[in-house]
């Protein structure tokens, strides 16, 4: 499993992408999920992530406070990229108005403080996984269904 961001595999479906400037908090994230068979990407910046925002991407997890871009504005990139990433929002400094920013903007999913508890992180991952799973299932019918709606609304225009 690969997990370094500077990966040249854009096409290929993400599971999950980290994102923290924080080298300590990437060495933890690497061994916290080294044993999952899961895709995963762990990037030092925004902008290094910024590479696969036309990616696949299933959960996004970025730290608020980095350097340049902050973890809340690559979220909302992500967000206004239409994509169906579920983003989530890691902090140890979070307030009101970093809250309020981060969902009204961002469309943020959870928030994990820092420090973390690992159980916990993981049970937060592994539960964004299923819900991003669910999520993709119901867009998929939603399609169906509305391809369904135009063929008879199109069949109806020739009667």
């Amino acid at each position: 499993m690969n997990m370094n961001c500077e990966s040249t595999e854009r096409s290929q479906r993400i599971d999950i992408l980290f994102v923290d400037d924080d080298r300590m908090a990437r060495n933890a994230l690497n061994r916290l999920f080294k044993r999952d068979s899961l895709t995963i990407r762990i990037c030092g910046s925004a902008e290094e992530a910024l590479f696969y925002l036309d990616t696949p991407v299933r959960i996004l997890v970025a730290d608020h406070q980095m350097p340049g871009m902050s973890g809340l504005e690559l979220l909302k990139y992500f967000a206004n990229k239409g994509k169906d990433t579920i983003r989530i929002l890691l902090t140890g400094f979070a307030n009101v108005d970093t809250m309020a920013a981060a969902i009204n903007e961002s469309q943020v999913h959870r928030f994990i403080s820092k420090p973390w508890i690992n159980e916990d992180f993981r049970q937060t991952v592994f539960e964004s996984l299923a819900n991003y799973s669910y999520l993709s299932a119901e867009r998929h019918k939603q399609r169906q269904l509305e391809e369904k709606l135009n063929e008879t609304k199109n069949h109806l225009y020739e009667v």
